[in-house]
């Protein structure tokens, strides 16, 4: 017979014998203390926390003490001192304002007082004789820059066959450069200028230089040549729709080492008019028909 203090359980599983275990009725019922036990501390914390919660709300509802603690607050010594901290640095901020005030209308009448006078305004009439101010103005220019170099007393080359003819409104130049030295070669640049009263062009285009710059031609641009026995260079200005705007042809030869190898003038053919074109049109129909 078991004993009334025990507690006896039997497991069977498959065909096996039965297996027993015994379990001291002591253990349950300390078992169900501790888990009594736990459910009370449950139930004391949560009705804690409940109260809490109602403490803090009912304090959020009391606002009436508030000022008593600011002004508390304000009474203490730092709040004092802030607060007449912050009245001086006001009044230092007025006093800079009203120096500075003072110091801008000083200096509006200073400068009215040393106002420089205007420039003289140099009338068209005025003497312009060499020396004067005005030869040597920035807004003059020359024709070449200052490294160019003058023409050596023997050139090895030499400008050949010139022809400067319209053919339309287009102004075309030819020439041949000649290499004349007894041996070797010539290299450089070549500016070609179309020149008139009114008009300046130049080949190639990008050889007149930009503003600023005291001299006119930039011979850095002009067009490259090397030449050991014959070379031919053409050009073409235009369209131009007054070929009398064109007075004359200007080429002009810079070596590579900087000096002035030929300086030459060309005159361009004056453009054959419609009317004596058409006459000898006429003339020559009228002698194929005879």
């Amino acid at each position: 017979m078991p004993s009334k203090e025990q507690l006896t359980v039997l497991i069977f599983k498959d065909n096996d014998a039965a297996r027993v275990f015994k379990v001291p009725m002591r253990w349950i019922v300390q078992f169900g203390w501790l888990l009594g036990a736990l459910i009370i501390a449950v139930v004391i914390g949560l009705t804690a926390s409940a109260l809490l919660t109602i403490d803090a709300r009912l304090i959020r509802k009391l606002p009436a003490k508030a000022p008593s603690v600011v002004n508390s607050m304000t009474d203490s010594p730092a709040a004092s001192n802030s607060t007449n901290r912050i009245s001086e640095l006001e009044q230092q901020v007025q006093t800079l304002q009203q120096q500075l005030a003072s110091a801008h209308g000083a200096n509006v009448q200073d400068s009215a007082a040393t106002e420089p006078s205007p420039l003289p305004i140099v009338s068209p009439e005025a003497d312009l004789t060499p020396g004067s101010p005005l030869e040597t103005a920035p807004s003059l220019f020359q024709g070449l820059p200052d490294a160019i170099q003058a023409t050596p007393a023997q050139v090895p080359i030499k400008i050949t066959s010139p022809q400067v003819r319209w053919a339309g409104k287009m102004l075309k130049v030819k020439f041949g450069v000649q290499y004349v030295g007894a041996s070797g070669s010539q290299q450089g640049r070549i500016i070609i200028l179309a020149r008139g009263p009114s008009i300046l062009l130049s080949h190639p285009e990008n050889t007149l230089s930009e503003t600023g710059h005291k001299a006119l031609l930039d011979p850095n641009h002009g067009e490259y040549f090397s030449v050991s026995r014959f070379r031919e260079t053409r050009a073409e200005f235009g369209p131009i729709s007054n070929p009398a705007s064109i007075k004359n042809i200007e080429v002009i030869v810079i070596s590579q080492s900087g000096q002035l190898l030929i300086h030459q003038m060309l005159s361009p053919r004056a453009p054959a008019s419609r009317a004596h074109e058409s006459d000898s049109n006429e003339d020559s129909s009228t002698g194929d028909n005879s």
